[in-house]
């Protein structure tokens, strides 16, 4: 399955790093600017070479769909597209080599099932960061907001087939 071995043990061996990034607050409230993060940037930039072709092309095409259809700001925050970008992860992880190879003709179908599985992580009110998984990145985010990416994503889904491109 996605990583291989050899990919995890390489990653293990590299250094996190550390931010400066304040947490999200709701408009009007004001950051605490001495605030750190950690970030793995490195080891999601390592896994994201390790991708095959079909499943760049899947989250190429819902990255895509994310900001024409579901990146809004409400309040001074919004839906950030690294959620996305965890639960593709979390999807390579879980699904099976061969669901991305009987599908490769067909990007759409993962593409679907990549926002389906955001949708459940948005219904759960969790989703578990890739590199730590008891960390909920869901959880600096207003239910508000949460309520209207879900919302949003539900109607994403429901009109799904009305956004493919036509086969003629």
């Amino acid at each position: 399955c996605w990583p291989k071995d050899d990919i995890v043990s390489d990653i293990i061996k590299l250094p996190c790093q550390l931010v400066h990034k304040p947490r999200r607050l709701p408009c009007g409230n004001v950051p605490d600017q001495s605030e750190i993060r950690l970030t793995f940037t490195l080891a999601e930039n390592i896994l994201a070479q390790h991708r095959t072709r079909p499943q760049k092309l899947v989250y190429l095409i819902a990255k895509g769909m994310f900001y024409k259809h579901l990146k809004v700001d409400i309040q001074g925050q919004h839906f950030s597209s690294y959620f996305l970008k965890t639960a593709m992860m979390w999807m390579l992880e879980q699904t099976e080599p061969d669901e991305w190879n009987l599908h490769k003709e067909r990007p759409w179908v993962m593409v679907r099932q990549l926002f389906e599985k955001l949708c459940g992580y948005l219904d759960q009110n969790r989703l578990p960061y890739y590199f730590i998984p008891s960390v909920n990145i869901l959880s600096e985010y207003s239910a508000e907001v949460l309520t209207s990416s879900r919302s949003r994503l539900c109607s994403l889904l429901e009109n799904f087939e009305d956004l493919l491109p036509s086969q003629t």
